[in-house]
């Protein structure tokens, strides 16, 4: 396979360069132009809907890796660039991501219907910042967020996160941190 080299010009950009096919298996599309939030320069998929990027950028978690665009939303109005939640589970759960670089998960605490969450965010370069907030409405993630099979990795230039239960999602970044929300709270990793 010729290498692909990402075109660093720091804008969203269409599939429209080069396109290989990889061992009779994938079929590899090259951007015109690198991705600023997921660092993706190439797609690749393969003949049974297999999906994986050629990114920059951070390592991310293992496992079977979502189309990120396929979660962009700007709907209502959102202050944030992609929406996530768990594929079965609770519909008060969700995370967004804005910028690629800033990840903002909340769900409510175990035992309640509604009211007290958890609440977490971080960025590129720091350590998770737990809190508690209270909820009687859905934020708008939660109503944008579309779902994420647990074990599957959404991957951004600077945040990897992946459902590890139906209620409970782990993110981490460049420098090592991260964090595990669930109904039960917040932890580090």
């Amino acid at each position: 396979m010729n290498e692909f080299e990402p075109l660093m010009t720091g804008h969203v950009g269409g599939l429209s360069g080069a396109t290989e096919l990889i061992q009779n298996t994938y079929t590899c599309q090259e951007s015109s132009q690198q991705s600023r939030d997921t660092g993706t320069y190439a797609v690749c998929k393969g003949e049974q809907g297999e999906h994986f990027e050629l990114r920059t950028g951070m390592d991310v978690l293992p496992g079977p890796v979502a189309n990120t665009e396929e979660y962009f939303t700007a709907e209502g109005g959102t202050a944030f660039s992609y929406a996530f939640n768990i594929a079965g589970g609770s519909s008060v759960f969700a995370c967004s991501v804005n910028g690629g670089a800033l990840v903002e998960c909340e769900t409510l605490q175990r035992g309640h219907e509604y009211g007290p969450t958890w609440k977490v965010s971080m960025d590129a370069e720091s350590a998770a910042v737990p809190s508690e907030g209270f909820r009687n409405d859905p934020t708008l993630a939660m109503l944008y967020a579309k779902p994420l099979d647990v074990g599957t990795t959404i991957n951004f230039q600077a945040v990897s996160c992946q459902p590890e239960t139906t209620d409970s999602i782990r993110c981490i970044n460049p420098n090592g941190n991260g964090f595990v929300i669930s109904p039960d709270g917040v932890s580090p990793v």
